[in-house]
């Protein structure tokens, strides 16, 4: 059973292709451009602790970390005496800079129905 999963986990492998992003769609995200974005990536390859302490402190913490990264593979630790949360960082800051009433997520059923759900539903929840 192993050896049969692991044969059509190659096969898709190596029958996949790449596709690339529509150039418009690239253009208007945050970094602009795939250059910029495979720079993001390789400077997150070369310096991981530097470039998370980076997208770290993009979020809100309400005790400030010591230690970025520590240990190895498989005892690590990230941002050791932090103390976040991740509701207060996906819903409560949205809904405090006004993005409340954006779509967070869309529920499509099998009989075609949609559900638009906004930020602020799940915030009240």
């Amino acid at each position: 059973m192993v050896n049969r999963d692991i044969k059509g986990m190659r096969d898709v492998v190596q029958n996949s292709r790449l596709v690339q992003p529509n150039p418009e769609k690239v253009r208007a995200t945050q970094l602009g451009s795939m250059d910029a974005f495979r720079e993001l990536l390789e400077s997150s390859w070369e310096n991981p602790a530097a470039f998370w302490d980076q997208v770290a402190r993009e979020l809100h913490w309400f005790e400030p970390w010591t230690d970025t990264m520590s240990g190895d593979f498989a005892d690590f630790r990230f941002f050791t005496g932090g103390v976040s949360n991740p509701c207060y960082n996906l819903l409560d800051r949205l809904v405090q800079a006004g993005a409340g009433n954006r779509t967070a997520l869309i529920w499509e059923g099998e009989d075609d129905r949609s559900v638009f759900i906004l930020i602020r539903c799940f915030w009240l929840k």
